[in-house]
């Protein structure tokens, strides 16, 4: 049904001429009572405060209910979504600073949300593993931003399927060393640690050699006094090896990625309490709002078209 503007201001002005005719009365109301000295925004807001009262007073019902369904509605929702369990990674960077490492898996946040194909490759893991993955994040374990923060940072993740995890941490780890620029630095890093090992290996040969020439001339009686004293070069054998196996544990543990801490297993836990029944009130209550504002822009038209008729 369409009304002409002459209709609508028939319908709407003596709604319009009511509400100034209310206000006149609450002003005059307050006057008789003494209390003519309000400033006008001071009427206004009584005003309008009185009228919100009068409002939820005449709906009560459809505004608790409204709010009522929609707690019910938000708790369904929360217990209905599936359970997940949330735990986390602590880690150490060798060659990126924390902040290039986080930026790094805010862009997996991102692949996590549309393509998780490509997460699970770039993490070089099952699909079925992104899939159970619910949330990743990182953090800085304390708040120094320097460029060789040396206290390391946290992986935060949430994931429906605890076995998954092992699976999810070498992924984490793999994805985090396999950048162009840390796989290079892995590299050189390896390359300067066998070189070191393979002169330090030569030395320590060569030591040994020394050892066994000065052995047999002891065993033979033409060793001098001065050859007797070998302690100088067992001091450098011992310095040497110690050395080597130095390099070579260094070897075995290059890596772009140090992990301090592992995932740990746990329980399943729903999350998101708060959030569902918040939302599900915040919504009652406004379509209770609307509903009961239509209720009363009717009940004021149909007010204004008995004054009308009459």
């Amino acid at each position: 049904m369409r009304f002409s503007f002459r209709e609508v201001y028939k319908v709407h002005n003596p709604i319009i001429e009511h509400l100034q005719y209310e206000n006149n009365l609450l002003k005059t109301s307050i006057t008789r009572n003494g209390n003519g000295n309000h400033h006008p925004d001071e009427l206004d807001v009584i005003n309008l405060i009185q009228k919100a009262l009068s409002f939820f007073n005449r709906f009560k019902t459809i505004l608790l209910s409204s709010f009522i369904a929609g707690l019910a509605i938000g708790l369904y929702f929360y217990f209905s979504s599936p359970k997940q369990y949330s735990t986390r990674l602590i880690v150490h960077s060798m060659f990126l600073s924390n902040q290039e490492e986080i930026e790094i898996i805010d862009n997996w946040k991102k692949l996590l949300a549309g393509e998780k194909s490509q997460l699970a490759n770039v993490l070089n893991c099952r699909k079925e593993v992104v899939e159970k993955l619910g949330r990743i994040s990182a953090e800085e374990i304390l708040k120094v931003y320097a460029s060789n923060n040396p206290n390391g940072f946290i992986i935060n993740v949430s994931v429906r399927d605890t076995s998954i995890l092992d699976e999810l941490q070498r992924g984490i780890v793999y994805g985090l060393n396999n950048s162009p620029y840390v796989k290079e630095k892995i590299a050189i890093h390896q390359a300067r640690d066998n070189e070191l090992i393979k002169k330090t290996s030569d030395e320590i040969a060569k030591l040994n050699a020394t050892k066994t020439t000065i052995d047999s001339l002891i065993r033979s009686g033409h060793a001098t006094p001065m050859m007797l004293d070998i302690s100088r070069i067992n001091a450098e054998w011992i310095d040497l090896n110690e050395k080597m196996f130095a390099y070579q544990e260094d070897l075995k543990f290059t890596t772009g990625l140090q992990v301090l801490e592992n995932f740990n297993r746990g329980k399943l836990t729903r999350t998101g309490l708060l959030k569902f029944t918040f939302l599900g009130m915040a919504a009652g209550l406004f379509i209770g709002y609307l509903i009961s504002l239509l209720l009363y822009v009717q009940t004021k038209m149909k007010a204004a078209r008995l004054t009308t008729a009459s």
